[in-house]
């Protein structure tokens, strides 16, 4: 993992040498700790899929100290502990069309699944190394492969 930087105004920086669209507001554990270490490539594919599709992405959670890792009922290896995961939703785009997108662009992610039945439906993605495409619904996850 290649830990990413930031500018002075708090954006994160691709590997291109641009700002992203990402402020370390939006990565930074939930719980208010400072624990923000987001993952170079993980920027940078999401940041791809922002560019692409147009519109602006919501991250929901994105870094997670263990405690709210736990809190949250993440799974104990998960890759927010490590920057190499991000929940997030788009406001102009239905749950299945985002998640079309980001499988046919081959975005690179190699775990994409989607939580259709929060409160706010989202999208999982992250660079944990083994290929899974899931949905979780009903309170169990349905691995399409």
């Amino acid at each position: 993992m290649i830990k990413a930087k930031k500018n002075k105004l708090g954006l994160w920086i691709c590997s291109g040498g641009h700002a992203s669209h990402f402020h370390e507001s939006e990565t930074a554990c939930k719980c208010g700790c400072d624990y923000n270490d987001v993952d170079q490539e993980t920027l940078d594919k999401i940041e791809i899929i922002r560019l692409r599709i147009n519109k602006a992405i919501i991250v929901d959670s994105w870094c997670r100290c263990p405690e709210h890792n736990k809190n949250v009922g993440g799974a104990p290896s998960s890759g927010h502990l490590f920057g190499l995961a991000t929940d997030f939703h788009c406001n102009k785009m239905q749950l299945s069309q985002l998640w079309l997108f980001c499988h046919e662009l081959k975005s690179g992610f190699n775990g994409l699944g989607t939580y259709p039945e929060h409160n706010i439906p989202k999208i999982h993605a992250d660079m944990i190394l083994r290929f899974q495409r899931w949905t979780l619904r009903g309170g169990k996850y349905r691995y399409l492969f």
